[in-house]
């Protein structure tokens, strides 16, 4: 009964961990090695750092990586799981035991008696336990050792609570069961020595709850480096953390001067340098290669496990040549040949007129005017500079420029193509509408001459000429619609872009061709300077006139104040009057 208990309860043990939790990882706050400082501000620093470095470790981590878990680490965690709860057993025995014995003080015979026999069943019960929990360990053991070829287990590797910023506590990270009841499985922590504008880092990686150390690494770097430093730990801890071999690989990249300069994009890794060595995950991934002046090259190549790969890059280089975009000024003074903006590709590269370096590819342009945002129109440059007639002249020139002179802009045309196309929609259903009169019409003449003997001549003239009318007025209908329908693709064709030529011009013209973007730019910023002016003027004119008001305004008030004064200095000389002739008056009586 009890072998087959224990053989349960292994078995559901070895079933909870085919559908167990994640297998988590988890980063501490690294330490920062003290003596070595000098001041508080580099104290501030590292503590920044201390917490930053961790956290850039866990980010760099892939996406969806999985690790493989062998028997002997399911073993551990099936033998912790035991040894723990024997654990609380035994101090669940020791405290009844203590309790038991406590008993002949407190309690009287009679009382005694009773009390110790229920808690010699109670400790019994707990020592049956004990023994059942060391026979479900040495079940365990011998169920390992004897079948050591049991298959691995795959499982997701995530970050602890899902988030690279939340580190595990640094005083919990020295207990195992504080780690292992938060389910953590893999634990980085690390130490930091500061030594000017340099660190050194030491980082540690265990595995848990057997708390064995998976692997320790050293980097070395600037302050400023932090990601760096964090990129080359979580590449030296990532084959422990999946548990698997990485695949070498280096990239070769050519030209020499091309891989110079020549960054690397390896999913979330950036890498630079003409030779560039890293190791992957088993599997595909994604490569970007970019280096200026040459083509950026895509590529994605399958890993296989253990099979290292080199791999050779030949970048092929730009061809740009200098490229002068003029406005077509078909009329003089027109308001779009000065300061329209230009796009190309939809990048603005900058206003009318303007010397930019294009390659051999085809550009869709587009020239918009300043002053009105609707005036605008499109224009497409067809492979770049490689037409046969340029490559052709090129070669007798030391140096290629070209000049391409791009349509000029105009009004939004969507309102226009709108109304012609209501126009030839009108004109067709004015044609549909006249076909049945005409149809109506003829049918009756005809009628009328096959029945012409009991039919009135007059009658038939009538319909003739009836008919005769709506046979032109059909005509006329159709000539119509069809011109409407010829208006109405013009104006549909004018929003298609227009292909432009670019041409080679010399030095002379170059020389032209610059000062004629220096002028325009003179010209556009006299204009802003007299507009600023202008402006500057209109608001002092604006404060003298108001000032000018309330000048005016205060002698209004001041005449008016010394109008009332002049009032009441007449009535009181004609009071004073009136009262001394009443005195004379009463004295007189």
């Amino acid at each position: 009964m009890k072998r087959t208990l224990l053989f349960v309860i292994l078995i559901i043990l070895n079933f909870s961990f085919l559908f167990s939790e994640d297998w988590t990882l988890a980063a501490t706050k690294f330490e920062i090695n003290e003596s070595i400082l000098t001041t508080e501000a580099e104290k501030s620093g590292l503590e920044i750092i201390s917490e930053q470095l961790p956290s850039l470790i866990l980010d760099y981590l892939p996406q969806n990586i999985t690790r493989t878990v062998f028997p002997e680490e399911m073993f551990q965690r099936d033998r912790y799981k035991i040894l723990r709860e024997r654990q609380s057993l035994y101090s669940s025995l020791s405290s009844q035991i203590k309790s038991r014995d406590a008993l002949v003080f407190n309690h009287t015979d009679l009382e005694l008696k009773r009390k110790i026999e229920n808690s010699e069943r109670t400790i019994e019960n707990t020592v049956k336990k004990i023994n059942e929990s060391k026979n479900e360990e040495l079940l365990l053991i011998k169920n390992f050792e004897s079948d050591k070829k049991e298959k691995n287990k795959i499982t997701d590797v995530v970050l602890y609570q899902n988030d690279s910023t939340k580190l595990f506590n640094v005083d919990d990270s020295k207990s195992i069961d504080k780690i292992n009841s938060a389910s953590v499985h893999g634990l980085i922590t690390g130490k930091i020595f500061p030594y000017g504008n340099y660190v050194k880092v030491e980082s540690t990686l265990t595995l848990y709850p057997e708390e064995k150390v998976l692997a320790t690494v050293t980097e070395v770097g600037l302050v400023s480096e932090v990601e760096y430093i964090a990129s080359s730990i979580n590449n030296q801890f990532l084959s422990f953390i999946i548990n698997d071999e990485l695949v070498n690989t280096d990239i070769l990249i050519y030209p020499p001067d091309a891989g110079e300069n020549a960054t690397v994009y390896i999913q979330d890794y950036v890498l630079h340098g003409k030779t560039v060595s890293t190791k992957f995950i088993p599997g595909e991934h994604s490569i970007r290669i970019e280096s200026p002046g040459y083509e950026t090259v895509y590529f994605s190549h399958n890993y296989v496990p253990k099979q290292d790969k080199i791999i050779s890059i030949n970048m092929k280089k730009i061809n740009q040549v200098n490229s002068y975009f003029f406005i077509e000024d078909k009329k003089k003074n027109s308001q779009f040949d000065l300061s329209s903006q230009i796009f190309l590709n939809s990048e603005l590269i900058g206003n009318n007129p303007i010397s930019v370096m294009i390659s051999d590819k085809t550009y869709l342009g587009e020239v918009v005017s300043n002053s009105d945002k609707d005036i605008f129109s499109f224009f497409v440059l067809k492979n770049g500079f490689t037409s046969e007639s340029i490559m052709r002249e090129s070669q007798s020139e030391d140096e290629v420029a070209l000049q391409i002179n791009l349509p000029e802009a105009k009004h939004n045309l969507s309102k226009r193509i709108d109304k012609s196309r209501k126009r030839m929609y009108w004109s067709y259903g004015g044609l549909i509408l006249t076909l049945p009169i005409y149809y109506f019409s003829k049918g009756t003449y005809e009628l009328c001459v096959e029945n012409s003997s009991i039919v009135n001549p007059s009658s038939i003239n009538t319909w003739k000429k009836a008919s005769d009318i709506s046979l032109y007025t059909v005509i006329g209908a159709g000539v119509n619609f069809a011109v409407q329908f010829v208006l109405y693709l013009i104006d549909a064709n004018k929003v298609v872009p227009k292909t432009v030529e670019p041409k080679i011009v010399n030095q002379n013209e170059i020389e032209s061709l610059n000062s004629q973007i220096e002028e325009t730019r003179k010209a556009e910023e006299d204009a802003k300077t007299r507009e600023l002016e202008l402006k500057k003027l209109e608001e002092e004119k604006k404060l003298q006139e108001e000032m000018n008001n309330e000048n005016s305004s205060l002698d209004e008030k001041t005449e008016a104040n010394n109008l009332n004064t002049d009032e009441l200095d007449e009535i009181l000389d004609s009071s004073e009057n009136i009262d001394f002739q009443e005195l004379n008056q009463d004295k007189e009586g």
